[in-house]
């Protein structure tokens, strides 16, 4: 067997992830939400934030104790009797204070008559906490008392949301604490750790200084991964154009600093084994001084393997060192195996080992060329070997961009061809601008170095404003993974016997399997938006409509939970985006959506039909916002109705009919925006959904009436007007419409109280299922063709009902 040692690694890690797969990590921390508590711990790392020229600091605590507030009160309150002196924080050494507060805690779980194997957070935590504050953080090496309130990560709560709590899980990062305030401190520090900190941040201020916030951020986070700083605009452009692999630290940035170094120290006459010495100990210094992340350890550790082998006499063998590389990091930690960053790492490297010698020409054929023709024939051949370096890396990546990301950029390949050449100018630019910052010629070396950086940008935003520059593809099943982990086997495994037309035939045929649309049949999704609404449909001809989208206690909820579902959905094209009425927890979502790459992908907006004096300023910018994107503009009013006709079944698949406002409503009285909402009555393959808005007062009562002159007097799912508010759903439109689920979207513990006990009170009586969008997170409703219909709910702990 060839290479056994690499077979082993990957039997090894192969198990791992089945085991993990089998039994998933359990992520859930036993805490109260805002929890007032001690933390004590040492400072291993810590970051600076300049935000509206106010500064705050990050801490990352390890060797953690966690103590409740009251249990420090219970306990002081022994020591502060008349025969010791006041209790002061002061008084205690570090070798006391960590047993104060472990019997503290002990004494806290007594009174309250808690057990010892109760599973709580609070005593030893053996995960890192952050911790932030607004004060200048502590040195590094410092074991501190904090005080804080406690919070976990967040759970994604709709399909295609971001799993903080798993991505700090991969860290090593359990919980944090807001509020941050440091009551007791030792005097051990790291001074090695503490000094690469402070220059760090020192050169980062040279270069924003030197260049600029915008480009001196960028290259700041190329050259000591200073991502703290990046503007997120910034951030998103590279990452949505596919060039954001420049801005982590990885084998690029170890290569231009190792092997920079190892050939500068050979020039200079070092003897072979000390320029080996200094060219790893050079690369594991600059791992440590950038806080390196997963691709970075593997590139150091690649790099130290190679430095070895050459030192001992012994060959490189690339394939072998990655595979023990990439045992040794999950045997140290499992959770790298959800890391997107550790599996881009590594399957670039596959790429590059594995799939590229396949790829490449078998034969020279411009060996008898000679002169200019020879010169022409090795250029063209670089630049197509570097085309089939990057496609090799983005046919092993593409599982894991469509996993995590859900759209590729066809485009990279070719940007790649410019960014990577002058990226090793760029570091040796931004390298030459720190150390000759005072000098004059920093302003040619200023300038020289935003040129390289405008072309970047410039590059990436003239890719994303071309055709097709975002290929959405969705969420892929099991099976479309297994096929393509197939024919990727097939590939590597056949290597030479397979000829190099059959291997890019091989390759297309994967990459036709991962992107095509495995979503069909008819979907209604009640996203978890918080305080507001957010309605996706899917007819069975795959046709999408959008209903609200906006939230009053969400930032940016288009951009972190909108977009994603979308893309994880595998949208390309809204048929038309339903805006019940302008106000901001229905709306304020629109146009994140539309600037993430979907502004070109929606058809038609349609907003209700209400008079133009009940048109508020809200209601304008809907309209001016459309503009700008060149969106059409429609207004629904009671009456209206569209369907989507099934060309296999010569039938409809959907109806949609408006039931409210009527046309110009709101032109004899003063209403409010709550009362022309837009509501839509809708039919999926056999089920029946009305879908209320906000509506409420006159608006309801009018809808009360369009039922009972339109017969409709069941449907199989009503969407509760005003996020449950006692102000609508009276008894009377209850009575009207006999809904067999109700379903109220609202954010969690809101400040106005949703849903009302009122109106929980009043479904109830009617005999209605209630499902809330706090406890069950996203409720998805899949109608299937012969009528049947099942509830799921995202939220693991709820299991809602499953209707007919």
């Amino acid at each position: 067997m060839k290479r056994p040692l690499l077979a082993a690694c990957a039997l090894v890690v192969f198990l791992i992830a089945l085991w993990m797969a089998i039994f998933p990590p359990k992520l859930k921390n036993h805490i109260e939400a805002g929890k007032q508590v001690y933390i004590y711990g040492q400072v291993t790392a810590k970051q600076c934030r300049i935000s509206d020229g106010r500064r705050s600091s990050i801490l990352f605590l390890s060797n953690v104790t966690i103590c409740p507030k009251e249990a420090i009160a219970y306990k002081s309150r022994s020591l502060s009797d008349s025969s010791n002196p006041p209790f002061s924080w002061e008084n205690f050494s570090k070798q006391t204070l960590k047993n104060f507060i472990l019997s503290a805690v002990d004494a806290w779980n007594e009174s309250r008559k808690i057990s010892d194997n109760e599973e709580t957070c609070f005593g030893n935590y053996e995960l890192s906490i952050m911790v932030y504050m607004e004060e200048d953080a502590p040195t590094i090496g410092n074991y501190v008392l904090v005080e804080g309130t406690l919070s976990d990560f967040d759970l994604p709560r709709n399909p295609g949301e971001f799993n903080s709590r798993l991505y700090y899980r991969t860290l090593g990062i359990g919980l944090r604490a807001f509020g941050g305030q440091v009551y007791w401190k030792s005097q051990e520090n790291s001074s090695l750790r503490e000094y690469m900190w402070r220059l760090k941040y020192q050169w980062t201020d040279i270069l924003e200084e030197k260049l600029g916030k915008e480009h001196g951020s960028v290259l700041s986070t190329i050259l000591f991964g200073s991502n703290d700083r990046l503007d997120a605009e910034m951030k998103h452009l590279y990452r949505s154009s596919g060039i954001s692999h420049i801005l982590a630290i990885s084998g690029l940035h170890m290569s231009l600093v190792g092997m920079g170094l190892f050939k500068l120290f050979r020039r200079i006459g070092l003897p072979f084994w000390i320029c080996s010495l200094l060219g790893m100990l050079t690369v594991l210094i600059y791992g440590v001084f950038t806080d390196a992340g997963a691709s970075a350890y593997r590139a150091a550790g690649m790099f130290v393997i190679r430095m070895l082998g050459i030192m001992l006499g012994r060959n490189y063998d690339m394939p072998t060192s990655l595979g023990v590389l990439l045992m040794l990091m999950v045997l140290q930690n499992p959770f790298y195996l959800y890391h997107t960053g550790f599996l881009l790492s590594f399957g670039a490297m596959i790429g590059i080992g594995f799939v590229l010698p396949v790829l490449e020409e078998r034969e020279n054929k411009g060996r008898y060329r000679e002169g200019i023709r020879k010169v022409l024939y090795e250029k063209w051949v670089g630049v197509k070997q570097a085309l089939l370096v990057s496609f090799s890396v983005t046919v092993t990546t593409l599982p894991i961009m469509v996993l995590h990301f859900y759209e590729i950029s066809p485009y990279s390949l070719l940007l790649n061809l410019v960014v990577l050449p002058l990226l090793p100018i760029l570091f040796l630019l931004g390298i030459i601008l720190v150390m000759v910052h005072a000098w004059e010629i920093s302003t040619i070396i200023c300038a020289l170095t935003r040129l390289v950086l405008n072309l970047y940008s410039s590059m990436a935003q003239m890719s994303l404003d071309l055709p097709g520059s975002r290929c959405i593809v969705g969420g892929v099943s099991t099976y479309q993974m297994l096929f393509y982990a197939t024919v990727l086997g097939m590939l590597i495994l056949g290597g030479k016997r397979i000829s190099r037309q059959g291997c890019f035939k091989l390759i297309w045929i994967g990459i036709f399997a991962m992107t095509i649309p495995v979503n069909f049949g008819a979907e209604i999704c009640f996203l978890d938006v918080g305080q507001g609404d957010g309605i996706f449909i899917q007819s069975t001809t795959g046709q999408v409509y959008m209903i609200d989208g906006g939230s009053s206690s969400e930032s940016d909820v288009g951009k972190y939970t909108i977009a994603p579902f979308l893309k994880s959905k595998g949208v390309r094209e809204i048929e038309a985006w339903i805006v019940t009425h302008p106000d901001q927890d229905h709306c304020n979502g629109l146009e994140s959506v539309l600037a993430a790459g979907y502004g070109p992908r929606v058809k038609r907006l349609l907003l209700p039909d209400a008079s133009e004096e009940a048109r508020d300023d809200s209601f304008q910018r809907l309209i001016e916002l459309a503009a700008r994107y060149e969106i059409p503009v429609s207004f629904l009013s009671a009456g209206m109705e569209w369907e989507d006709t099934d060309l296999r079944l010569k039938k409809s698949a959907s109806r949609f009919l408006c039931l409210h406002p009527e046309k110009g409503f709101g032109l004899t009285q003063a209403i409010s925006a709550n009362e022309y909402s837009t509501v839509l009555y809708v039919e999926l393959a056999g089920q029946s959904f009305l879908l209320t808005g906000d509506v409420e007062g006159e608006g309801e009562l009018l809808l009360t009436t369009q039922l009972l002159e339109r017969e409709i007097s069941h449907v199989t799912m009503l969407k509760v007007a005003h996020h449950g508010s006692k102000y609508s759903t009276s008894e009377r439109f209850l009575e009207a419409l006999d809904a067999d689920v109700a379903v109220i979207s609202c954010g969690l513990n809101n400040w106005y109280g949703h849903p009302h006990e009122e109106t929980l009170q009043r479904l109830k009586k009617d005999g209605s299922v209630i499902l809330t969008t706090p406890h069950h997170g996203a409720i998805t409703v899949k109608v299937y063709g012969d009528g049947k219909m099942l509830i799921s709910s995202w939220e693991e702990d709820a299991k809602p009902a499953v209707v007919r």
